[in-house]
C-alpha cells in the first residue's frame, strides 16, 4: 500500500504537473445514493508562493470536509482508482462521445 499523502503534498503534486498559474484540481466523491462522481474539480491558484499555497490548501481542506469526499485524483488512492477502473472509464467515455447506448 502506498503512503497516504497530505493535502499539501497533493497540492504540490498538482503544482509540479503544470506551468500554468491556475488550474483545476480534481477529486472523487460519492453522493448520498452511493454513486461515485470521478471528475469533480475546484479551480485553484497553483504556485509555490507561501500565501497562495496556504489559501489553496485551505480551499482543498474545505472540499475534504464535504460528506462523500473520497480522495484527490492525484493522490495514491486516486491514481489506483483510475488505473483499476480505466477500462470501464474508457468504455463509458466512448459511449458518451459516440452517443451510443
Amino acid at each position: 500500500m502506498k503512503k497516504k499523502l497530505t493535502t499539501r503534498e497533493i497540492y504540490f503534486k498538482n503544482v509540479i504537473n503544470t506551468d500554468l498559474p491556475y488550474g483545476l484540481v480534481f477529486y472523487v466523491y460519492k453522493d448520498r445514493n452511493n454513486i461515485i462522481h470521478p471528475y469533480n474539480s475546484i479551480p485553484l491558484s497553483l504556485s509555490t508562493k507561501e500565501s497562495i499555497v496556504i489559501e489553496s490548501i485551505e480551499r482543498m481542506e474545505e472540499v475534504e470536509k464535504n460528506n462523500g469526499f473520497m480522495f484527490w485524483s492525484l493522490s495514491p488512492e486516486g491514481e489506483e482508482f483510475f488505473e483499476t477502473n480505466k477500462k470501464e472509464f474508457s468504455n463509458l467515455l466512448s459511449k458518451i462521445v459516440l452517443n451510443q447506448k
